[in-house]
């Protein structure tokens, strides 16, 4: 039978290898770790979070050269960069890469006096058309005469450059003609990639081609910098990488150490990892297999939490070390209890409503279950010879602090009250941010190049909806001049309105009959052009195009005239559930009750999508929803823990023990941060199943003192391991990993300690103690 459990656990081995050898595939989505939508709201917020316009944006900022340099280098950079097949448009600001010499052929200069509300009413007034006439003899007068002569025939009124110029992502000062910082000491580009964000492997390799175009045409000394959600996500894919490895390394290093101090026998050192190891590769090939690839803060996490599966070998190995090769039904007991107790602590992830806390949920379940399966019946039945280990002389004065400092648990409440009172931040912190692992140098860096870029904050949204397109732009366009008026009153700083992009079959015929017809327009020409050098036949292509613009056919979304408008239109419209919807970004929002008069005239097919209200509710309501789960799992660990303790004293102990460690443990830290968020409440959750596991090997009854001895030195063990690989976690430079390595480190510190303290145990070793001391 033995033999037969160590083959078909090698064979589990080798498959669960070769599977992860061919389908391991890491993401760094944070938005895995947000729950999932339950309102059309909700969705549309996580919409915008996973795969917005702006989540598909690259910043790129050029410095260390002259101006002149710099502009040339951000013209190369931007015509390699717009033909590139991951790539949908980069921009410098600059006209030239709109190609102006074949104007002509561009749909957009066909349809410009369709597309923008201020051209069919300029076209009749005498005096604009003037104006624009004297700028013509102005320009024809300049160097750039003979490269524009062609397009001021055509276009004296220069609309077309104007609509160009509205279309342009940014307004952004310039200098060379491209996009310039504020100081003139940095060109800015602007890249839109096909894919999202935490689409890490694409955005990859259009950093990739950056980096590669940078390299073969930019001169020496010249530095390219790069943000965006996509250039995060990547470059947090590689640090959650290094940061898992080498803390992992060290850890592992650490731990080897510490046991080889502890047991001074290698092949104990192997028989520790052996559960470990199943644990960690069963859980991958698990969490792959359901949900077809692992997040980064999952392998993480879901590694660092399954070092509490060391602490089930420790406990068989040191009844083996006293020459019993078979596990004593107190043991299996004991040890059953404490797997029993952390898989009911752990399972309320799988309850939650965030796919990532459910396929970390998965990944410790599985880990821990087949962790403790390897060291119940795999680590048993490996022949070894029986290890002899003296316990360290220290023991003993360490044994006789048990029970005898009940007071402490008073002590610690009375100070973790007093602190709570005197808190000066709220308890939680339900803000994205605070989920994000992003190290704070990253943020800094993006939110100073965003300021260079004067791209603005964008948290709220308004969103129209109707049946079909038409009713919808229609919609909009009464909204045109509420907006304008709350832009005036500084309500709002800004808007983007879809309508103004693609004007509604209504808007557009009605520009069609605004348009003086050939004969009038000709005669403005000839009055205006009296006493000027030019005649109106230099116009002719103007009259011709104004002419050919009252028959066009009307456009829509399906029919746009170019693909730069068409990349403005699908940021701002989208069609759900046969309906078609306009989201409308408000910059600096002022007040939500302001914005009431909106409201009004579309009611009731528009609401407020606030992104940031959005989702620091939704992380309140899982945190709630949490704390709803954590009860009942209370309960439930609480019947076990009556079913396993030999006294109601014992379990009283126990549970003011763990509640007063951890209402302690959360005061230091919300001394430490400020305001907690859910991962310290993960943290929490791990420190509680610890705690239970370390309660009940206390009140396991131990026949006589060299039991003891051994016992209460193998809880140490595993406790100190625990605090190396945490202690570990908290000096990492992703934020949400030092916060759980700070929460399990100062946790399990405090919770271990006063258990230990406290509970009193059991009456047979309390004899043999008694004994002992009076010999």
């Amino acid at each position: 039978m033995k033999k037969i459990l160590i083959v078909i656990w090698l064979g589990l081995l080798f498959f669960s290898g070769s599977y992860l050898l061919q389908s391991f595939s890491l993401t760094t989505n944070i938005t895995q770790f947000l729950p999932d939508a339950v309102t059309a709201e909700q969705q549309f917020a996580i919409e915008q979070i996973q795969s917005g316009l702006s989540q598909k944006v690259i910043l790129l900022t050029i410095s260390g050269q002259s101006a002149e340099n710099l502009a040339d280098i951000s013209r190369v950079l931007v015509n390699k960069l717009a033909i590139h097949h991951l790539i949908s448009g980069a921009y410098n600001g600059s006209t030239s890469q709109f190609d102006i010499a074949n104007f002509a052929e561009d749909n957009l200069f066909l349809y410009r006096y369709l597309l923008d509300s201020e051209l069919p009413s300029t076209l009749l007034d005498v005096s604009a058309l003037q104006e624009a006439i004297d700028v013509v003899h102005i320009t024809l007068a300049s160097p750039f005469a003979e490269d524009l002569l062609n397009l001021l025939k055509a276009d004296p009124t220069q609309h077309y450059l104007s609509l160009l110029e509205k279309i342009n992502p940014l307004n952004i000062q310039s200098q060379q003609g491209v996009w310039f910082s504020v100081d003139g000491e940095h060109a800015l580009i602007l890249v839109v990639t096909n894919a999202p964000g935490f689409d890490t492997s694409t955005q990859s390799q259009v950093i990739a081609e950056i980096n590669q175009v940078a390299s073969e045409y930019a001169i020496s000394d010249v530095s390219i910098d790069m943000t965006g959600p996509g250039v995060i996500a990547v470059n947090m894919r590689e640090q959650i990488t290094q940061e898992a490895s080498y803390l992992s390394v060290f850890a592992f290093t650490f731990l080897i150490v510490f046991l080889w101090a502890s047991f001074r026998n290698s092949r104990v050192i192997f028989l520790l990892f052996m559960p470990l190891l199943s644990g960690v590769m069963a859980a991958i090939t698990a969490v792959l297999f359901f949900h077809g690839e692992i997040h980064g803060l999952t392998l993480a996490f879901g590694v660092t939490l399954l070092g509490i599966a060391v602490d089930y070998p420790i406990h068989i190995l040191m009844e083996k070390e006293a020459g019993r090769y078979q596990v004593s039904l107190s043991l299996r007991r004991t040890l059953f209890f404490s797997f029993l107790t952390t898989v009911v602590a752990f399972s309320v992830m799988l309850l939650t409503d965030f796919s990532g806390l459910r396929q970390l949920g998965l990944f410790i379940l599985i880990g821990l279950t087949v962790a403790f399966l390897v060291a119940r019946w795999i680590v048993p039945n490996i022949s070894m010879k029986a290890f002899r280990m003296s316990v360290p002389g220290i023991i003993e004065p360490i044994m006789r602090l048990r029970g005898r400092w009940q007071w402490l648990v008073y002590v610690l409440l009375t100070f973790a009250i007093i602190g709570f009172y005197y808190q000066k931040y709220p308890l939680w912190d339900d803000s994205l941010s605070a989920m994000q692992p992003v190290p704070a140098v990253l943020l800094a860096k993006d939110h100073e190049m965003r300021e260079q870029f004067s791209m603005p904050n964008l948290q709220t949204y308004f969103l129209v909806q109707k049946q079909d397109e038409q009713s919808l732009l229609e919609t909009l366009e009464l909204l045109k001049p509420e907006l304008e008026q709350l832009k005036q009153a500084n309500i709002i700083s800004d808007y983007d309105l879809l309508s103004d992009w693609l004007p509604s079959y209504k808007q557009q015929k009605s520009r069609q009959m605004q348009l003086a017809d050939k004969e009038k327009l000709l005669k403005i020409l000839q009055n205006i052009l009296a006493r000027s050098p030019l005649n109106p036949d230099f116009f002719q292509p103007f009259l011709d195009s104004v002419d050919r613009n009252q028959s066009l056919m009307l456009i829509d979304s399906q029919h746009v005239p170019s693909i730069l408008l068409q990349q403005r239109i699908d940021g701002l419209l989208a069609i759900k559930d046969k309906n078609w919807q306009a989201k409308i970004p408000l910059t600096n929002v002022k007040a939500k009750s302001d914005l009431q008069s909106l409201i009004n005239i579309c009611q009731p097919d528009c609401y407020f999508l606030p992104l940031q209200t959005l989702s620091m509710n939704m992380l309140k309501d899982y945190r709630q929803q949490l704390m709803l789960y954590l009860a009942i799992a209370a309960i439930v660990l609480i019947i076990f823990l009556n079913l396993m303790l030999s006294s109601a004293l014992q379990a009283w102990q126990v549970i003011s023990s763990l509640a007063t460690s951890i209402i302690f443990s959360v005061a230091v830290l919300t001394y430490l941060h400020g305001a907690l968020n859910l991962m310290h409440v993960l943290g929490m959750l791990l420190v509680l199943g610890l705690g239970l596991d370390y309660a009940f090997f206390l009140v396991r009854p131990v026949t006589n003192l060299q039991n003891a001895r051994r016992s209460i030195f193998g809880l140490i063990i595993c406790v100190v391991s625990t605090l190396i690989v945490f202690g570990l976690l908290s000096f990492a430079e992703t934020q949400v990993l030092k916060n759980l390595g700070q929460a399990v480190f100062i946790g399990t510190m405090t919770t271990f300690s006063l258990l230990y303290l406290v509970i009193l145990p059991e009456k047979s070793y309390q004899e043999t103690n008694e004994i002992n001391n009076c010999n």
